[in-house]
């Protein structure tokens, strides 16, 4: 049974579907390109329900749109083995990147950094598919020789995504792919309109419509062709050159403009002023002129409601000269706004280029393809089918060039690739499984021959150079790496070995030395990779400015010819991440000499209240109260004798002498505590050092009273 596969263009004023089914293709005439075969099986229309006064538009849209789609499946329009859809071009957008290397796999190593220093949105909350731009004739020789490469990216909140999927998931609809509106009219482009002469060839497309001559010389702009599809909010549009896109746009001017328009002037409502168009919408252009004072009314309101639309569609046929060396001859009109009387010829005298309706090429296409079978559209006839479901027929389409189109933008990636590839070969994993194995046997086997003769290759090799090397040196040895060293030897006078410029501690020390102290700025390094050639750093500090203090004062260390700032990142609200770069060049980076000032050294108030905290000498009971001594200890002049020492020991009582021991102890433990905390910080301090001065001399006289007594 032939796999059918099914286009839903979800539109803002109706839903539409087209269901078609590829057929075998048959040859194609020398020089003709070859385009998908298929045949059209059904289109369905189901307007959206128009918001109420107590709902909001926006808000509720995809829940009306849900209302539409269980409608037409109701009418059996849903049913198919291959769904595709798209996003509207005013939830995606487009951006041209350039690389200057042409490098796929770097290209997408570096794809994400470059997008993301173009767009305001962080890259975890939105999905960007890319694909490779072609070029074709001189500019492809000249990007090859520049090397360089431009790639179409697109992106969308991943919110946007996952609302398409959920209205379609109402309906029981997982669709294989979400393409962009504008880019998907490509596809359109291939199945139906690459056959009928749409760029200009020879004579006759050598004049706009109205008479301009155009360039065909060497170097003038190559020849393109636009399609536009007009909807009811939005307006796709998408630049062609030999079947490849140049760029796509989204206008957002539709057909609602000109029905607002109509229901102002007039009075209507707006529901009859949208019949009203459909119905009687008149332009007035050169041989088709207004009949009655009310077409010329309608037509003066649809100018007036157009012109926005026409400045845009002219500023971009005027941007795609200038910026892609293109120049558009022919525009191909699609969508429900694009059924307006005369529009063709309106906008063919507006932009001085050629015009012509979709409608009809797809009445050419119809007698090449197959009629196509409109269910559940009251009065749609073929060209209306190919007019107002010209999007629906893209999608459809775009199902025919498989899951595998390397040209194909499609958001079903990452968190949302579709599920159907791995079911698939979940089916097939049995057969899957016996091939791989019937592969690796094949590649065992081949293995091992070839280890087995590269074996023997091997130990001839190894046979004649030591036979030439015992030729060359007159010595007799078995290995070649010694062979080696006996010819650098016999030419040198040594044995070739190089003393490296600089050592990897060498590099450490330096990078110690230049690193701000931790008093300075908070740091941690957690990995250092040093090679001969360049030093890894990653660590954690506090600020990004702290990075910067670190890469300062790493320049113009010893061999340091380069340090460059890697990417850094927050880990958390007082944590970023740090990643550093160091080029090695002895030769080009003797270095400054300079190194950094040391940390300011302790003052007597940190000493004191560090002693304060870290030190708690025990605290004894106050002892009796003892005499003042004749005379102070340690003060100049003022050296106690042996005998006033004496006479101070007979005046003493026994719990004098005990108590003068007890203080004595404490003094001891003082002073230990107070030359261990002097020998764990290097930087002295005068002041603690004037008080031991002070205080020794004391210490000494209490000693020889200690000595005295014992």
């Amino acid at each position: 049974m032939a796999q059918r596969i099914v286009g839903i263009d979800l539109g803002n004023f109706s839903v539409k579907v087209t269901a078609i089914s590829p057929r075998s293709r048959g040859p194609s005439p020398r020089g003709v390109p070859a385009r998908p075969a298929f045949d059209v099986l059904a289109y369905g229309e189901a307007e959206v329900r128009p918001a109420t006064d107590l709902e909001d538009a926006a808000a509720t849209l995809r829940e009306r749109q849900g209302e539409a789609l269980a409608d037409l499946k109701r009418r059996g329009l849903l049913d198919g083995d291959v769904f595709v859809t798209g996003l509207p071009g005013d939830s995606a957008a487009i951006k041209m990147l350039s690389f200057p290397f042409n490098d796929h796999a770097k290209i997408a190593e570096s794809l994400p950094y470059a997008l993301e220093s173009e767009i305001a949105f962080d890259l975890d909350d939105i999905v960007h598919p890319y694909v490779f731009m072609d070029r074709a004739g001189k500019e492809k020789d000249d990007a090859a020789k520049r090397k360089d490469t431009d790639v179409m990216c697109a992106y969308a909140r991943k919110d946007a995504v996952q609302e398409v999927l959920d209205v379609l998931a109402t309906v029981g609809i997982d669709p294989r792919h979400v393409e962009l509106d504008a880019l998907a009219l490509d596809h359109l482009w291939e199945g139906l309109f690459a056959n009928h002469e749409v760029e200009h060839q020879g004579p006759s497309e050598l004049k706009t419509a109205g008479g301009t001559v155009i360039e065909t010389a060497d170097g003038a702009p190559a020849p393109a062709v636009a399609i536009v599809d007009i909807g009811h909010r939005r307006t796709s549009v998408c630049i062609l050159r030999q079947g490849k896109v140049v760029s796509a746009h989204t206008l957002l001017h539709g057909g609602a403009d000109a029905t607002r328009a109509l229901a102002k002037e007039i009075g209507l409502s707006l529901d009859e002023a949208e019949r009203g168009k459909r119905k009687e919408a008149f332009l007035e252009v050169t041989g088709a002129v207004a009949q009655f004072p009310e077409q010329q009314q309608i037509s003066d309101v649809l100018k007036r409601a157009m012109a926005p639309l026409v400045r845009r569609l002219r500023q971009l046929v005027q941007a795609t000269i200038s910026s892609s060396r293109v120049r558009v001859v022919k525009v191909i009109l699609t969508g429900g706004g694009s059924k307006v009387m005369n529009l063709d010829r309106f906008l063919a005298d507006e932009l001085n280029i050629k015009v012509i309706r979709g409608q009809e090429l797809a009445v050419l296409a119809q007698k090449g393809q197959g009629a196509i079978a409109t269910a559940g559209t009251v009065g749609a006839t073929a060209g209306d089918a190919g007019v107002e479901s010209a999007l629906a027929f893209a999608y459809a389409l775009s199902g025919l060039a498989g899951p595998r189109d390397a040209d194909r933008i499609d958001f079903r990636v990452g968190p949302y690739a579709w599920r159907g590839d791995y079911d698939f070969l979940r089916e097939r994993l049995p057969a899957l499984g016996a091939w791989a194995a019937a592969l690796l046997l094949v590649v065992a086997v081949g293995s091992i021959a070839q280890v087995v003769m590269l074996s023997r290759e091997s130990d001839g090799l190894l046979a004649r150079q030591l036979a030439l090397c015992e030729q060359i040196t007159g010595d007799k040895t078995d290995s070649t790496s010694r062979c080696t060293a006996l010819i650098r030897e016999r030419i040198n006078g040594t044995a070739g070995f190089q003393v490296p410029e600089v050592s990897a501690v060498d590099v450490f020390m330096e990078i110690s030395r230049r690193l701000p102290y931790d008093t300075e700025i908070k740091r941690k390094i957690t990995e250092l990779d040093i090679t001969s050639e360049r030093v890894r750093l990653k660590g954690t500090t506090t600020t990004y400015e702290a990075i910067d203090t670190m890469v300062a004062r790493l320049q113009g260390g010893r061999c340091f010819q380069l340090v460059e700032k890697g990417k850094a990142r927050n880990i958390n609200a007082d944590t970023v991440e740090l990643n550093v770069t160091i080029n090695l060049d002895c030769a080009q980076a003797p270095g400054d000499g300079k190194l950094p000032d040391p940390p300011p050294a302790p003052t007597a108030s940190s000493l004191k209240e560090a002693a304060r905290t870290t030190v708690s000498p025990t605290v004894s009971p106050s002892p009796a109260p003892m005499p003042p001594p004749a005379a102070v200890p340690g003060s100049p002049g003022n050296e106690p004798t042996p005998e006033a020492v004496e006479a101070m020991r007979a005046k003493s009582t026994p719990e004098q002498l005990e108590a003068r021991r007890e203080r004595l102890r404490q003094l001891r433990e003082e002073r230990t505590n107070r030359r261990r905390q002097l020998l764990d910080n290097p930087v002295a301090n005068p002041s603690i050092r004037d008080r031991f001065q002070k205080t020794v001399p004391a210490l000494r006289g209490v000693e020889g009273d200690d000595e005295g007594d014992q």
